[in-house]
């Protein structure tokens, strides 16, 4: 058992002394501190969110916003159009209300992301294959079988198929999946291998221990940049309430993993400075798809992803097949009234599939510690033209697959596409105000170089300037990657944990 304490197990001021104090649960953190506890090193994790488990988990959606997401699940970037992110805030962090989906970076996306030579000898490619290798079956990465795909899976396939254009399951870290379609509520039968259930016992087993509902407000710098600890207050980050301050005094070093937005006020309010922190944020919005079959798909049963195409992914584009939940969907189904009642009469016939799209913009994050991050991001018109020819792409798929019309949510369309109206999607507009779009996955606002002009880290992923401090989450990457994200950090982060 790993030893977890929470807001209502500290009492009173808490002063801890350890080797590292590594920030974050998640992917980057957990695996951090996985490797250094195994290496002999006392090891404190910090968590912002609360500890929670399968009996925490429900099947409605709003419910888990509040308590699993971070803002209930309500943050979204400012600029010319709205795009809402979604971040897990619990032990085990995003991984936990993830669709637990595994990719090693191709070749050509690692070229991209390694563009700078001293981050490609500093993580050469065969490196972080070693480190797949391992977190493959340490975290349970296997393929979603056919018996638990569903129909919006398979019928995705027959589309694709159809159109002569690659398709495959995905990989996930899943072990006894049942097909609940339940993951971003947090999966109740314990399958999804989250960091919760993987890598914080296996840290825990040799020592390491977990402060969740825990604050960080800055980490201690002493005069000459050394990283000595993390100053933190224990919050009830579901009412609110404020605990008892927290002092984590660390021998060894301290690691951050905090999240790629919250990063950047961590490090302000510790005194860093430089130029670019909070710059070059990049992100994968994706937008939405709903077509209609004849025959009853209930979405919402199987596994919540489990297809996807990488036809089109040196144009920037990967289709994916998502199980949004209900309450979610709803809200950017056509129609009000009599009109809305008729559209979801028909949703056991409906598909929810997703457009990824690999955007070129670069926003800018500021925000404190623990507040909601200020994040200003805008697509570029490159990037809406791949929305939009992504969307044309996939409304093909549906109408190959059989569909009796599709919903793409874009203002200005046919509320409901039929078939031979697909190239209407090619007329659509191209301001972003006009589309339904969600970032998950973000990279990049204190991006790793090999000089202290290109990058806020160097090629150890500490920050310049700063000694014994080390980042481990997507703050590092240098360019975002068109894939889903986490089997990077934890290669990543594994790699930086074993050079400290």
């Amino acid at each position: 058992m790993t030893d977890i304490r929470s807001f209502d197990d500290i009492r009173t001021t808490l002063v801890e002394d350890t080797d590292y104090v590594v920030v974050g649960t998640g992917a980057g953190g957990a695996t951090a501190a996985w490797v250094l506890a195994e290496a002999g090193h006392d090891v404190v994790m910090v968590e912002e969110g609360p500890p929670v488990g399968k009996e925490d988990f429900g099947d409605a959606m709003f419910p888990a916003l509040a308590t699993l997401y971070r803002g209930g699940g309500m943050e979204a970037f400012t600029g010319r159009s709205m795009i809402t992110t979604l971040q897990g805030r619990v032990v085990g962090g995003t991984t936990v209300v993830n669709s637990a989906i595994a990719w090693r970076l191709p070749e050509s996306s690692y070229d991209r992301w390694a563009y700078d030579p001293a981050i490609r000898a500093a993580f050469p490619l065969e490196e972080l294959h070693r480190h797949w290798d391992v977190l493959d079956d340490v975290m349970h990465v296997t393929p979603t079988g056919a018996d638990i795909a569903g129909r919006g899976n398979t019928l995705a396939a027959v589309g694709a198929e159809a159109m002569g254009w690659s398709g495959k399951v995905m990989n996930r870290f899943t072990s006894g999946c049942k097909g609940s379609g339940h993951c971003q509520h947090g999966c109740p039968n314990d399958a999804k291998m989250s960091t919760a259930l993987t890598l914080i016992p296996r840290a825990g087993r040799n020592g390491a221990r977990v402060l969740a509902c825990c604050r960080v407000q800055k980490v201690d710098l002493d005069d000459s940049g050394r990283a000595t600890g993390v100053t933190a207050r224990m919050v009830d980050p579901v009412r609110h309430r404020k605990g008892p301050a927290v002092t984590v005094r660390a021998r060894k070093g301290v690691v951050l993993a905090p999240g790629c937005l919250q990063l950047p006020g961590l490090l302000r309010a510790s005194g860093f400075r430089h130029p670019q922190l909070g710059h070059h944020f990049q992100c994968h919005p994706g937008t939405s798809l709903m077509p209609f079959f004849d025959e009853e798909v209930r979405y919402w049963d199987g596994a919540t992803q489990g297809w996807e195409s990488d036809e089109f992914f040196d144009e920037g584009m990967k289709f994916e097949v998502v199980n949004v939940p209900v309450e979610v969907n709803v809200g950017r189904l056509p129609g009000v009234g009599r009109d809305l009642a008729r559209v979801l009469d028909d949703l056991r016939y409906t598909g929810s599939w997703a457009l990824l799209v690999r955007m070129e913009a670069e926003g800018k994050v500021g925000g404190r510690p623990g507040g909601q991050a200020r994040v200003s991001f805008t697509p570029t018109r490159y990037d809406m033209e791949r929305i939009r020819r992504g969307l044309h792409r996939f409304t093909q798929i549906a109408f190959a697959a059989g569909a009796r019309k599709v919903s793409t949510g874009v203002y200005g369309l046919p509320k409901l596409l039929e078939p031979g109206q697909a190239d209407l999607v090619l007329d659509a507009s191209l301001d972003p105000r006009c589309y339904t779009m969600v970032a998950t996955h973000l990279f990049g606002t204190a991006r790793a170089a090999g000089s202290e002009h290109d990058g806020v880290c160097n090629p150890e992923l500490r920050p310049w300037g700063t000694e014994a401090l080390w980042v481990v989450d997507s703050s590092v990457f240098p360019k975002n990657l068109g894939v889903n994200p986490q089997h990077m950090i934890q290669a990543v982060a594994r790699h930086a944990a074993e050079r400290i």
